[in-house]
């Protein structure tokens, strides 16, 4: 449970809202439409261990970012 030393000032939460929104993602947008010619072979363990990844990068890139600030 938090405390109120714990929680975000204004200022804070809306550098960190910010830093979210400006984000680029680092995934290319087509790999899994329909329309990709690619062949897809693959199993679900590697597509949720993909997955998994994608959003482990995410978060360690995401506290790099807001580590920057400080």
């Amino acid at each position: 449970m938090m405390n109120k030393t714990d929680t975000f000032t204004g200022v804070e939460r809306d550098r960190v809202i910010e830093i979210i929104r400006h984000y680029k993602n680092p995934y290319p947008k087509d790999i899994f439409l329909w329309s990709n010619k690619e062949e897809l072979n693959f199993d679900r363990g590697r597509f949720n261990k993909f997955i998994h990844s994608i959003i482990e990068n995410m978060r360690i890139e995401l506290i790099e970012r807001i580590k920057e600030d400080d």
